[in-house]
């Protein structure tokens, strides 16, 4: 057919420019000529896109051997959120059944750490915006005391509910005095009221609150055996934010003056007692 056609093609250009119509036969080796290069140019147009393509599927290959995978490339679809009401652990109403972690920290004197100053140390430096504290016995060590003051230093709002009627003189007289250097740094003491106060409650923000028997003195953190349970849940934490507000509403806040107004023997009373910290 390429043989016919390019025999035909200087009759038909002759043909063409003479005017005079063409044969029967060379008007078929004319169409067979124009069917020939209408076949060719289609080949050469399918051959170029198929290098093109090809090209094209080399530069891509290349780029991504060249550049790292996206490590947003696994999590760039959203998971489906699951809602509280779909979930069979969690509970919707006002109870706290599901959904309650609870740390609970043992402490005694055969720990390997000091456990017990070591909890009270991190509960006051985690809190950001409050952290209130409730203890009949105000002894603490230089670590938790430190925390309390720097706490309190850098703008949260530290307080410590203490009793107003004393059961043991002498730690009743040192903590008189740790109460005033706490003060003096900022941080508010109110006693309670009615009197005695034996509970021992710790605050954090509006997410942590502890219960447990462990005072806030060196007897706790190191020579007696203690347990605190720490709950994270924002609706238990709002229960003990509302009791300790009712303490609180039932207490008086003490300034400097309780112990500047003191007389020189009592104030000489808590020096002594001071003395005995670490073991009371």
């Amino acid at each position: 057919m390429a043989t016919l056609s390019a025999a035909a093609a200087p009759l038909a250009d002759d043909a063409a420019n003479d005017g005079a119509p063409l044969p029967v036969s060379h008007a078929l080796a004319a169409d067979a000529h124009q069917t020939a290069r209408v076949a060719e140019a289609s080949h050469a147009t399918q051959a170029t896109q198929a290098t093109q393509a090809a090209t094209e599927a080399t530069h891509a290959t290349l780029a991504a051997e060249a550049s790292p995978p996206s490590p947003f490339a696994a999590v760039s679809a959203p998971a489906p959120v699951r809602s509280a009401a779909a979930h069979p652990n969690l509970s919707t109403d006002s109870g706290h059944a599901g959904n309650m972690h609870c740390l609970v920290v043992p402490s005694g004197p055969a720990d390997k750490q000091e456990t017990c100053s070591l909890f009270f140390v991190e509960a006051i430096s985690a809190a950001r915006e409050r952290v209130w504290i409730t203890t009949p016995y105000l002894v603490p060590d230089e670590a938790v005391f430190s925390a309390l003051r720097l706490a309190a230093l850098r703008g949260v709002d530290v307080r410590i509910l203490i009793p107003s009627r004393r059961d043991h003189i002498v730690v009743f007289e040192a903590s008189r005095l740790y109460a005033y250097d706490s003060v003096r740094a900022g941080v508010r003491v109110f006693r309670y009221r009615p009197g005695f106060l034996h509970q021992k409650v710790v605050l954090i923000d509006d997410e942590a609150a502890a219960v447990g028997s462990a005072n806030l003195d060196n007897r706790s953190f190191r020579l007696n055996f203690e347990i605190m349970v720490l709950t994270v849940d924002r609706g238990f934490a709002a229960e003990v934010e509302a009791m300790l507000l009712r303490d609180f509403a039932e207490s008086f806040e003490i300034d400097r003056s309780e112990y500047r107004d003191s007389p020189a023997w009592r104030r000489m009373a808590m020096h002594v007692a001071r003395l005995f910290a670490p073991i009371l």
